[in-house]
């Protein structure tokens, strides 16, 4: 049985059988399969498992359940005669013949990104808009590992420490969780459930210290009194403390117990020694918050390459878990979070979960990696699914494309602008759908006009989703646009402004004027009527909104007529700038509409972008760079003082300084600009035009240029840059996200010698380790402009994963040892982020 599954831009699969007769294909035959997120490509497993690689979002995996063969769908095919201008209907319906197993998250594409801490987390989270059309969805990442909750019981009392115990060494899973209180230990057997047992052997009236196996299948319990020994049919040796004595701490593997008794003296106790000792690392949890992880020698017992990490304000608590299959460390500080390798690469992931207070391994049936913890008063069984992850992530579903948003300083609530060309508004799609209707009651003769009417109501009432079945196309210049007012911590939309069809909003400011006191503004520019190609527009509106009721409302207060797309709105001192098309203008708020007092008509082609910092006002061009703009308030004159020399078809900015700004080109380039020390924007304007025959600018720009420090080609469109701390306590870096869904970051160097050595691991890793596909590394960073000033931190950190051989040639070039290459190649990753 051999057919092809094919699929339309719609997303709607096929299912295409070709009858053959010898080696001649005599029919086509194709049937309607299932209808799944547009693809850019597909691949059916040996398995039976059918893969969707989304073009945008999430991908997924889906089993086939069914072939299609059976089922009531019409089949068309090539034999079958057809009229001219006439074609195939089919019925797009939920899935019948898949079934979803599973989806692999895809940041893809981002358009945007703001990093903040809305939720009073310490660590700021990055919410990013991601997504196309009906699939769109807000997303909040946070740095940790998905936590999944199994099992959540409520204690007696709060407990002060958890174990679990295996009855035999080869046991699979574990036989008891041990939960110890400040003066009873309580006893839980793991199977189906977990219950309360109390013939295990174990002593119930006292707090217990440790337990642990040992040897092959006896048990030992640790408590401030004595050592109990359980053997395998439940025979019990005691070990009691002399005299007045107590155990205060313990530490038990499978061979050997010591203690320490009240009054400093430590007693040892082994049972027979075998078995080998391999790579040791030792990790050391300090009072002040703070992980050490060094490699123990197994013969002298020397400590070297000591990586330390800073986990939280609490003191350290470290417990051995298995994470697949291999050893790993859960670290307990205010974060608790696990230490393990994965791909051969070694982790320090936080969780994120709540604070937790002890823990211990777990495996059961239903859970072979998990952790039993406990936190306050109750007991949870935790398991780690998405190891390898750097972000877990919440996702809040939107309506079409998001391009922008901006952030309530108050509230923290998000006002979120959605946009798509070539998609209907709600009202128009609701007066489509019944104009399809009542055409199907017409269009039916006499005798048929009942099963015409119940058809149209089934029409009607028919409402598949546009997340998996897609929007329906409204052609070219078609534009549909709402405005959101969102709270970013539990995804509800407050507020929903849909505005007409073919308005579609571009830029969104929330602002104060200096005119109405403590009121917020929200202003959206909006275009009307815009054909992207050839390019027109009926002119555009700034809609001004009050926020209300604490910034959970807009309230519509009037819409100011422009004459091009406003592209770009900034606030600026108690008053506002928006580009309009390629016009730079200063409003202010009237009563009827926004008030025009000042403007400059200089710039190139079309302002992308505004930044503003004192009297400056730096404009992104859409295809020529940077523009530098002085705001005299006297004159009220907006004055170009300074350009760039590059043309860069500029996508996103941000300001690093007063003199320098960080910006981005769709062609995957990022760049950092800066004004020369001698510049001046004390500049006058010239209506005579004589100081223009003597200082005109160079090739018709501004007088003064600026320098650029540093270019580097990333390869993926950037659309959002930000100045931020990623983590608490950390130093500033430079977060780019593209439209593919990557998230990186620039880091600056603060020593020479930290940038020579990175230098130097960068050229030997040029000629050591190039790229798969054949690329000259340096020609792909400087594929539009020559690569300056910036070290590729990915490719130094492919040492890593270099055969050991190599590793020991670089690292000997740089005069260190491999370890020493690795730390300082962690070091730099932790001192920014993670």
């Amino acid at each position: 049985m051999f057919f092809f599954l094919a699929q339309t831009e719609q997303g709607d699969i096929f299912k295409i059988t070709l009858e053959t007769d010898e080696d001649m294909v005599t029919e086509i035959r194709l049937k309607y399969f299932d209808t799944v997120p547009v693809a850019a490509a597909m691949c059916v497993l040996k398995t039976g498992f059918l893969f969707v690689a989304s073009e945008f979002g999430n991908h997924y995996l889906y089993q086939i359940a069914h072939l299609g063969d059976d089922d009531e769908e019409p089949e068309f095919s090539s034999a079958m005669p057809l009229e001219e201008g006439d074609t195939f209907f089919f019925q797009p319906r939920p899935l019948k013949n898949l079934v979803l197993v599973d989806e692999l998250d895809s940041l893809s594409p981002i358009l945007f990104c703001q990093i903040a801490d809305l939720a009073n987390e310490d660590t700021p989270q990055l919410y990013v808009a991601c997504g196309r059309g009906p699939r769109s969805s807000l997303r909040v990442l946070r740095h940790g590992l998905e936590v999944s909750e199994m099992a959540v019981s409520e204690l007696p009392g709060n407990p002060n420490a958890v174990w679990t115990v295996r009855r035999h060494i080869e046991d699979e899973f574990d036989a008891y969780i041990i939960v110890s209180f400040v003066n009873a230990t309580l006893v839980l057997s793991i199977g189906e459930t977990v219950e309360e047992v109390t013939d295990s052997g174990f002593l119930g009236t006292t707090p217990t210290l440790s337990c642990s196996l040992l040897g092959d299948d006896a048990l030992v319990q640790v408590y401030p009194d004595g050592i109990r020994h359980i053997r395998a049919d439940k025979r019990v040796n005691e070990w009691k403390t002399p005299g007045k004595k107590t155990i205060v701490k313990c530490a038990v593997n499978q061979r050997q117990v010591v203690i320490a008794l009240t009054g400093g003296e430590l007693v040892y106790f082994e049972m027979d020694p075998r078995g080998s000792i391999g790579f040791l690392y030792l990790n050391i949890g300090l009072q002040n918050g703070v992980l050490l992880r060094t490699v123990l020698d197994p013969v002298t017992g020397d400590l070297s390459d000591t990586r330390t990490r800073y986990l939280g304000s609490r003191p350290v608590k470290l417990f051995r878990v298995r994470m697949q299959g291999q050893e790993a460390v859960l670290a307990m500080s205010s974060r608790s979070w696990l230490s393990y390798s994965y791909q051969s690469r070694f982790h320090l992931t936080p969780l994120s979960y709540e604070t937790l207070e002890f823990a211990s391994g777990f495996a059961s049936e239903q859970c072979p990696e998990g952790i039993v913890a406990i936190s306050t008063n109750t007991l949870r069984i935790l398991a780690l699914e998405k190891l390898g992850a750097v972000f877990n992530q919440v996702a809040f579903p939107l309506q079409y494309t998001p391009r922008k948003f901006v952030i309530h300083p108050e509230s923290n609530n998000l006002i979120i602008i959605e946009t798509d060309h070539n998609a209907y508004t709600e009202a128009t799609k609701a007066q489509r759908k019944q104009q399809m209707a009542e055409e199907m009651v017409e269009a039916a003769g006499e005798d048929e006009r009942e099963l015409a009417a119940e058809m149209a109501a089934a029409f009607l009432n028919e409402n598949l989703p546009e997340s998996i079945f897609g929007a329906p196309k409204a052609g070219n210049g078609q534009w549909a646009s709402v405005i959101r007012v969102m709270n970013p911590i539990q995804g509800n939309t407050l507020d929903l402004v849909q505005l007409e069809q073919n308005e579609a909003a571009f830029s969104v400011a929330v602002c104060r004027f200096s005119n109405t006191g403590e009121d917020w503004y929200v202003l959206v520019g909006v275009a009307k009527d815009l054909i992207l190609n050839p390019r027109s527009v009926a002119g555009g509106f700034v809609y001004t909104y009050k926020l209300v009721n604490n910034g959970e409302k807009l309230e519509f207060l009037h819409k100011t007529p422009v004459e091009e797309v406003p592209a770009a709105i900034a606030p600026f001192q108690g008053r506002v700038l928006i580009g309009v098309g390629k016009l730079l203008r200063v409003y202010d708020l009237g009563k009827k509409k926004l008030l025009r007092k000042c403007e400059n008509k200089h710039i190139a082609n079309y302002i992308s972008g505004i930044q503003t910092i004192g009297h400056r006002v730096i404009v992104s061009d859409v295809q020529e760079s940077f523009i530098w703009v002085r705001y005299k308030r006297n004159e009220n004159q907006l004055i170009i003082f300074a350009d760039d020399t590059y043309p860069r078809w500029v996508t996103t900015a941000s300001l690093l300084d007063y003199d320098t700004v960080a910006g981005a080109d769709k062609f995957g380039n990022i760049c950092v600009v800066r004004l020369p020390p001698n510049t001046n924007d004390e500049v006058d304007e010239d209506p005579t035009g004589n100081k223009a025959l003597w200082d005109r600018g160079l090739l018709n720009g501004a007088s003064q240029k600026a320098e650029v420090i540093m270019n580097y080609h990333v390869g993926e469109t950037v659309l959002s840059l930000q100045k931020t701390t990623l983590i608490p306590g950390g130093s500033e870096s430079l977060v780019y996200t593209t439209l593919s869904g990557g998230i990186g970051i620039l880091v600056p160097f603060t020593s020479h010698e930290d940038h020579d050595f990175f230098q130097h691991v960068e050229m030997h890793l040029r000629s050591e380790h190039p790229p798969l596909c054949g690329r000259d590394h340096l020609s792909f960073r400087s594929y539009y402009f020559p690569v300056k000033n910036v070290i590729d931190g990915d490719l130094c950190e492919q040492f890593n994963s270099m055969e050991p051989n190599k590793q020991k040639n670089v690292s000997e070039e740089l005069d260190r040892t491999p370890p020493e290459v690795s730390k300082k190649l962690e070091d730099i990753r932790t001192r920014y982020a993670f």
